[in-house]
């Protein structure tokens, strides 16, 4: 029976209901208005209805939507909903955790618990009681132990202990999981353990009857040669050696220990005894025979011997492969066991002398209460205080979580919804279950099972791709997995904005773009360059649809992309930082979301002040502290001048009464007055709120979020814990140390609109963007170094320590299942345009498998010698089929590429076919532009956006983004056209001489980034300062802050020895940079944070055939666009001038005599920046008539500054090129008309 839609208008509400909603079908719509139903039809009130789900933001969100909705209905008059309105505050809505903590916090004595509850955000108290257990175990280890403890110390002592913990620690919530191994394998590898030791047991017999025998590599190739098996003598002389390796030993652990130890690229002695098994013989041997039909009855026995060893071992080798075992992985857990069994009631009475209870415990123990009495007083009075149940995300529950919902609200007079998606279940990881999804639905009757069936989010041909994409993936059943059904859902939103290129024609929604490395790669061996390729793409793509190679067009209008528009989905959280590093190299702003924490910011260093300084505010330290941070930003100076004032018993006042009211529970209150309003303290009279001067800073918007977003943390928990300031501070001192943190100490996204997102696959979920980048899929299973494997198996959940080759399939096999649904979430994130890619060169991985079901028909052909007649469902996963193993030396076997090619083929005419869905383009490796003089087109010379592998009509339409640098690039034949590539230019003489101080500095881009990073986001009036106060390291509080802000700043491209090699001379130099008096406007320090913009971008459109001219140098410009970077406008008394920070080294010996003016003006001809002089001079104006049409250049710009930094000094004599072009040479270089 199909499912029906959904109305929650017009549907039973009082019935319990399965509600599945696929990406994108309003699933939070309809659950809002469900709670709204509730109360306004069934007059149920809000206290009443209990919604769960299941992380921190979903809980945020769907309090923020339903309050939302709520204030809207209840103003048409509905007096519950107005009733519900008063007392939203009230709303029970809760993560899963947050459920359980308010239950057993809220009715202690119904559920036992103690009245004062500490709840544990992380694993200390567990690890301590492991470590108390390890003491006394390690006290005194007897000798049958100390084979069970050698694998976990093979990399020493401190290693080994941190491993053994942390092991031990993960293994104590084993929850519902079948562990392996099995009681019976424990007991066998004991028992055999313990009879080798006294001389006795199957495998102490067969060992000493074996090494009785001692036969050399001549008698062993004489059994090869007279079965005929055709194995060589030096196979032969490998299974004689085994005779020397394997003397007697008094301990099974050591004799097994070189049995199956391997030396270098050899065989280990069980591989090579393997030659002499009865299955061996007679599989390799012309006639059939084994050891039986040997001439000499010794030899016969020999063999035999052999075959008595294995059936000896066989209770403790590896099921699908005998050359391993399984003896070390279970004595290890052996061990494991006995230290979790022992301290489980060590860690329980350390909870409860504590009253404290960790996220394992907190369903743990709310799940056996309600299991244990169903009837009984708490769950009796959970059904009084709660009707019904919102189950939001229910594909991510388990079984413990769906008993508690099922026990309490499977019952006359109350009824449960459950809400999800299958196809997005992506935390199998942290223990969700979906047998246990699939069986809860069953108790939903089948007249009450819904679904959403139209997709809000994405555009009619995204839904459409995304449909075909998957319903094929899906289809695809994997042996052990129950499938998951997949519907195609409908297109419901024709607003949505489409990507048009800039003759307004729509793009395929989805793009698949082939990377190639155009060599002879060892791919398997190099999978690393593949994927560097495919991001060095995806930031050249994102800088060219920036630049305005496509646009988006929506009801309103078409609109250029933005930052914010883009979004990037990675694998890791070190793929997002290769990312932005890779996008900051072309000057595009990124953020990156998920796995960074908000306690890793600066702004939680400043928050630990605010805290420190409540805490006590008497100290001298936590109060001055705080005094220094931006948000009173006083230098050191002034804060000595302060304590020495009445004013500073002032401001301890003031912290007194702030440390009153955070003990009441008031720390956000304090938070906005400090933040949010203009402070009364005389010290500070005159001064903006501390908010607004961060807003005047570049990286301003994010700091605010920050802080805001950790007063509201800190807020939560000291409501939740009841905490004074100084329980407070300790706490957040213990979470800014956690390792592990949690989602609510994520950074947020809310003022990164402006900049790339750069998310993992699991961060995206619930979210949408534009245009997204996929990253991933190139895994073909789970790390093979584990210490466990945690996998689904035919409807079970197993923790494997063995690690067997079998474990080792299935875990694979789980893994990928996850991973289907995974990338379900991340591709149905875009709304108007995906990109994909294809590594035709690449090894078999999850994509080829992805690929593979989007294009069965074209994989598998009717008279297939690849898939030798059998169907893909047969070859099912393709990346893990054993029939396509690589070639020699890791080479792809012929099959691979084979299939690879069909691949290719099978997009190019998916793509052709359906041109609105998809489109294919192919992607060269080498994604530089070439220089003039090595392309040998002169003038005309053309940056353009890398080519689609399509029509020459398409080739016409695209779009050129022309940078000052390659635009004069025929001048120094650079290699790539980057905007910073002018930061450090230099002309080598071969004199030289030894330079020092500033002149001495690296050469190279890196350096002149640094200093670019510096003079954009430096206070400047911290150089009132003498130079001694920068370098002084040993203040009063320490490094002073501008040393501190260099040293941060260089460490992001130098290491710690490049910063103590050249922090004086660095010092130096940008003291000498702001101290220098400019003849016009005086030294740069004091210039205002209002009187300054840092990094104004400019893109200005042009026409094909527009010529740039300038004396006897000029290029022709192509349709496109003109792009660069401006580093500083400030404004002086009336007038704007423009700044420009060079590196770049004059010609000459780089001595401070090559800095002077008349050497500048030559620097200037021969690097053409008198033209670059001329493109900001029209920038300029161009930006200033588009905010003020009455801006006069005469008037109001004072010219532009070229500061060659290295050679500046503090006497503005050098270093200082200065020029102000008039507007009519600046009109005469581009033409008002032709940009």
């Amino acid at each position: 029976m199909a499912d029906k839609v959904f109305d929650p208008a017009k549907s039973d509400l009082l019935q319990s209901i399965r509600l599945e909603a696929s990406a994108g079908t309003g699933k939070t719509y309809n659950l809002e208005r469900v709670v709204c139903e509730l109360i306004e039809r069934y007059g149920i009130p809000l206290e009443s209805i209990l919604v769960v789900t299941f992380t921190n933001k979903a809980a945020r969100e769907l309090k923020e939507r339903i309050r939302k909705l709520l204030n809207e209905r209840a103003a048409e008059g509905d007096e519950n909903l107005q009733e519900a309105r008063k007392n939203f505050d009230r709303a029970p809505i809760f993560t899963i955790h947050a459920f359980c903590q308010h239950v057993l916090q809220s009715y202690p004595f119904e559920s036992s618990s103690p009245f004062s509850q500490e709840f544990l955000t992380d694993n200390s108290l567990a690890e301590e009681g492991v470590e108390e257990v390890l003491y006394r175990q390690f006290m005194n280890i007897p000798g049958e132990k100390r084979d069970n403890l050698r694998s976990f110390f093979a990399k020493g002592l401190e290693e080994g202990s941190r491993s053994l913990v942390r092991d031990a620690v993960k293994a104590l919530d084993e929850g519902d999981s079948i562990r392996l191994p099995s009681d019976a394998v424990i007991r066998k590898v004991l028992e055999e353990t313990e009879l080798y030791g006294k001389g006795e047991g199957d495998i102490r017999l067969a060992a000493d009857e074996l090494l009785a025998f001692a036969p050399d590599a001549e008698r062993i190739h004489g059994i090869f040669k007279e079965l005929k098996t055709g194995l060589r003598p030096v196979t032969a002389q490998n299974a004689a050696s085994v005779w020397e390796i394997l003397p007697k030993t008094e301990g099974l652990y050591s004799w097994l220990e070189r049995l199956f130890k391997k030396s270098g690229n050899k065989k280990t002695p069980i591989e090579n005894l393997l030659c002499l098994r009865e299955d061996t013989l007679r599989e390799k041997s012309k006639d059939g025979k084994g050891a039986a039909d040997l001439t000499h009855s010794e030899d016969s026995e020999l063999c035999r011997s052999v075959e008595r060893l294995f059936e000896a071992l066989e209770p403790l080798l590896d099921p699908s492969d005998n050359s391993k075992t399984i003896y070390f992985k279970t004595l290890s857990f052996t061990f494991l066991k006995e230290i979790v069994d022992e301290a489980l009631p060590v860690i329980q009475n350390k909870k409860n002398l504590k009253g404290a209870r960790d996220f394992s415990d907190l369903i743990r123990v709310l799940s056996d209460i309600l299991e244990k009495e169903p009837d009984g007083a708490l769950a009796s009075v959970l059904r009084q205080q709660y009707k019904v149940v919102l189950v939001d995300e229910f594909q991510d529950t388990d079984s413990r979580q769906w008993s508690i919902f099922k026990t309490l609200f499977d019952r006359p007079g109350h009824n449960y919804f459950l809400i999800g998606d299958p196809k997005q279940s992506i935390y199998g990881f942290r223990g969700a279950d979906l047998t246990v999804y699939f069986e809860a639905c069953k108790t939903v009757a089948e007249e009450n099972r819904f679904s959403l069936g139209t997709n809000y989010r994405s555009r009619k041909d995204m839904v459409a791709a995304c449909n075909l994409f998957f319903s094929r993936l899906f289809a695809l059943e994997v042996p052990g997995f129950a499938p998951v059904p997949f519907e195609e859902v409908g297109a419901g939103n024709d607003k949505v904005a489409i990507a048009v290129n800039a003759a307004g024609e729509e793009q395929s929604a989805l793009q698949f773009c082939e990377i190639s490395l155009d060599d002879d790669s060892v791919i398997t061996r190099s999978p690393g360059r593949l994927k560097e390729n495919w991001m060095s793409w995806t930031a050249r793509e994102i800088e060219s649809l920036l630049s305005g190679s496509l646009l988006l067009r929506d009801e309103k209008g078409t609109k250029p992309m933005e930052a914010g528009d883009i979004a990037v989905l990675m694998e890791k959280n070190s793929d997002c930082e290769a990312m932005q590093s890779l996008l900051a190299s072309k000057s595009i702003s990124s953020v990156i979301f998920s796995e960074r924490k908000i306690m890793e910011s600066e702004e939680a260093e400043v928050f630990a002040s605010i805290l420190h300084a409540l805490s006590s505010p008497g100290s001298r330290g936590g109060a001055g502290a705080f005094l220094l941070t931006s948000a009173f930003a006083l230098s050191p100076e002034e804060l000595q001048s302060l304590r020495e004032s009445d004013a500073y018993e002032e401001y301890l006042l003031f912290l007194r009464e702030a440390q009153e009211l955070c003990n009441q529970g008031h720390l956000i209150q304090f938070f906005r007055t400090l933040f949010e309003q203009e402070l009364t303290l005389s010290f500070m009279k005159g001064r903006d709120s501390w908010r607004n001067r961060l807003l005047k800073t570049s990286s301003g918007k994010r700091a605010c979020t920050n802080l805001t977003h950790l007063a509201e943390i800190f807020h939560n928990e000291q409501r939740q814990r009841s905490l004074d300031t100084r329980e407070l501070y300790d706490l957040f001192l213990h979470q800014l140390n956690d390792p592990e943190g949690d989602e609510d100490r994520q950074v947020r996204l809310d003022q990164d609109g402006q900049a790339v997102q750069i998310l993992t696959h699991h961060s995206s979920k619930g979210l949408e963007f534009p245009v997204v980048f996929f990253f991933g899929a190139g895994a073909k299973g789970v790390p093979a170094k584990s210490s466990q494997f945690n996998y689904y198996w035919e409807g079970r959940r197993y923790k494997d320590y063995l690690l067997t080759a079998e474990s080792k399939k299935k875990a694979d096999l789980s893994d990928w299942e996850e991973r289907k649904r995974l990338y379900y979430v991340s591709l149905t994130r875009a709304s108007s345009l995906l990109y994909m890619p294809w590594f035709p060169e690449g090894d078999f991985t999850y994509l080829s498998s992805m690929y593979a079901a989007l294009l069965e028909d074209s994989i598998v052909e009717d008279e297939d010698d690849i898939f030798s007649g059998e169907s893909l469902q047969e070859m099912w996963p393709l990346h893990s089929n054993y029939k396509f193993r690589n070639g020699k030396k890791d080479q792809l076997s012929p099959q691979k590429r084979a299939v690879n090619d069909r691949i290719a083929s099978g997009l190019q005419a998916l793509a052709s076919d359906q041109p609105a869905l998809f489109s294919y383009r192919f992607e060269p490796l080498d994604l530089t532009a070439v220089s003039k003089s090595e392309s040998g087109m002169g003038a005309d010379f053309e940056l353009s956006t890398p080519e689609w592998k399509a029509s020459d009509l398409f080739r016409q339409r695209i779009t050129s983004v022309v940078s000052f640098s390659s635009l004069t690039s025929d001048v120094h034949a650079v290699e790539s056209p980057d905007e910073d590539a002018d930061r450090d230019r230099q002309e080598e003489s071969p004199d030289s001489e030894e330079l020092t101080g500033a002149l001495g500095l690296t050469r190279g881009a890196g350096f002149g980034n640094l200093v670019h990073c510096i003079l954009e986001e430096m206070d400047y009036s911290h150089a009132a300062q003498p130079l001694t106060v920068w370098l002084d390291e040993d203040g009063l509080f320490g490094p002073s802050e501008a040393l501190l802000f260099l040293e941060e700043r260089a460490l992001k491209f130098f290491d710690q020895n490049w910063w103590k090699e050249n922090k004086q001379a660095l010092c130096e130099m940008i003291h000498d940079v702001l101290n220098s008096p400019l003849e016009k406007v005086g030294p740069l320090r004091e210039l205002k944070i209002e009187q300054k913009k840092h990094e104004l971008e400019f893109l200005m459109s042009t026409d094909a055939g527009n010529r740039v001219s300038l004396e006897d140098w000029s290029a022709v410009l192509k349709k496109g666009y003109l792009k660069g970077f401006i580093d500083l406008i400030f404004e002086k008394d009336g007038l704007l001038y423009i700044a420009d920070w060079k590196t770049t080294v004059p010609p000459g010996k780089g001595s401070l005599k090559d800095y002077t003016a008349a050497n500048l003006n030559k620097t200037m001809i021969l690097h053409r920046y008198d033209l670059q002089a001329m493109i900001y001079a029209y920038a300029l104006k161009r930006y200033m008539k588009s905010l003020n049409p009455d801006f006069s250049y005469e008037k109001e710009f004072g010219g532009i500054y070229y500061f060659f930094v290295r050679g500046m000094g503090s006497d503005g004599q050098r270093g200082i090129h200065f020029v102000r072009p008039s507007e009519e040479d600046v009109m005469g270089l581009i033409g008002e008309g032709q940009i």
